[in-house]
């Protein structure tokens, strides 16, 4: 057998929305709702007017990374036009995976793995990426309680936790060396070299 490992980097998916488990019809009537207006609405980025609005525009979301890192991560993920404008290389439609998320078929799926799982969540996710979602924020109850983060971790086979301090959802810009050496423990103590 192939020894194997999974480590989730906040990815237990958004916390719990208005209505989700209280009510799961007006849930679902929401749920459609909000895949109507995502379909409705062309996918597309807003354009940026050049590196530099894209850099100021980035290091609002990411405020921990210096100016020379930020800098190199949006070279890298946007591409320049024609006149000069930027706009992000990532397809635009991946914006909409959160409008869909499906935590009862998430959790089905999670049932099914069978390997050791590590589980990294930023301490500061809700502040600084959750609350922000404009796309459902106003729908979202809070941060997710450590009931329902134990609730979904229960969902694996086996799985541990670390939630790592001052970092957001993005805890690789946040915390890249601690997170490397979860990252290596984890695999190590699983895998091994």
């Amino acid at each position: 057998e192939i020894p194997c490992a999974a480590v989730l980097i906040e990815a237990l998916g958004p916390p719990p929305r208005s209505d989700e488990r209280e009510n799961p019809e007006a849930y679902e009537r929401a749920w459609t709702r909000r895949r109507a207006d995502m379909v409705r609405r062309p996918a597309r980025h807003r354009p940026l007017a050049d590196l530099g609005a894209a850099v100021e525009r980035f290091a609002i979301a990411h405020p921990r990374l210096d100016p020379s890192t930020a800098r190199f991560i949006v070279e890298k993920n946007t591409k320049e036009l024609a006149d000069e404008s930027r706009t992000w290389r990532h397809d635009p439609e991946t914006r909409d995976w959160l409008a869909g998320h499906d935590h009862d078929r998430a959790e089905q799926r999670w049932q099914g793995v069978t390997c050791p799982v590590q589980v990294v969540l930023g301490a500061e996710a809700w502040e600084t990426f959750w609350s922000r979602m404009d796309l459902f924020a106003d729908d979202l109850v809070g941060p997710m309680s450590p009931a329902e983060t134990q609730r979904r971790l229960d969902k694996f086979a086996t799985s541990s936790l670390v939630t790592v301090p001052d970092a957001g959802h993005m805890v690789h810009y946040d915390q890249p060396d601690v997170l490397a050496t979860i990252v290596r423990s984890f695999v190590d103590g699983n895998i091994g070299r």
